[in-house]
């Protein structure tokens, strides 16, 4: 049978590995969004 510790351990990295890819996927699409507006302010300035 797990410890106490093993068990908090696996639940507790069942909760972050979702949580860190939404994290991840949040920080794609910003990073898009600031590539599109650099893109558009290039294309204005030119």
């Amino acid at each position: 049978m797990p410890s106490k510790e093993e068990v908090l351990s696996s639940i507790v990295g069942s909760i972050a590995s979702p949580a860190s890819g939404i994290v991840g996927a949040i920080n794609a699409v910003m990073r898009d969004v600031v590539s599109l507006v650099d893109e558009i302010s290039k294309k204005k300035a030119a």
